[in-house]
């Protein structure tokens, strides 16, 4: 009954034309998040790319995820026109934008799974390099909130990137001594 009330109260905002930018993007945006994580991707995917077509005319509003998101969906979908277009929201987001070191990481994390799904390994290892930077940071870089943002992983997930890492290494023999 609240997840209704909650989805009825968003897409309200969405549609009514008293709404500043900000809270139709906000809305967007957090409706999408919802979706993709309730595995409704096509509904996920409308949203996101609506909240993106707003922020293009003014940014403010958004979570930092909404081109991370998306990626994640195009990924899932695996078409090559879709991997590309991951690539290219991925890229473009890059390691500038999210001010938060784990938007940061997310965004490295669906890097190196587009740059593999591309076969692209060298690629992936340079997201897979920043995450592990991301993943070891101590201090958020905000002087205020020290803790704020700091990524949070699993023994596995930091396993995985250093094998990339090290996969990328000798293939391209950079690992021979000599």
């Amino acid at each position: 009954m609240k997840q209704a009330a909650g989805r009825e109260l968003l897409e309200d905002i969405v549609v009514d034309p008293d709404s500043y930018q900000f809270e139709k993007v906000s809305a967007l945006s957090f409706l999408g998040a919802h979706e993709q994580d309730t595995d409704r991707l096509d509904a996920a995917e409308r949203h996101l790319r609506a909240a993106l077509r707003l922020m293009a005319a003014e940014p403010s509003g958004g979570t930092e995820l909404e081109e991370v998101r998306l990626a994640e969906i195009l990924l899932k979908r695996g078409g090559r026109a879709d991997l590309e277009e991951a690539r290219h929201l991925i890229d473009r987001v890059g390691m500038s934008r999210p001010m938060l070191l784990s938007s940061r990481f997310r965004n490295c994390l669906a890097g190196v799974r587009v740059a593999l799904a591309l076969g692209d390994v060298h690629h992936a290892e340079g997201w897979a390099r920043q995450a592990l930077a991301l993943a070891s940071a101590t201090h958020s870089g905000l002087a205020n909130h020290p803790k704020l943002g700091l990524v949070e992983t699993d023994d596995a997930t930091r396993a995985w990137l250093a094998a990339i890492v090290v996969a990328a290494r000798q293939a391209t023999g950079e690992d021979r001594v000599g």
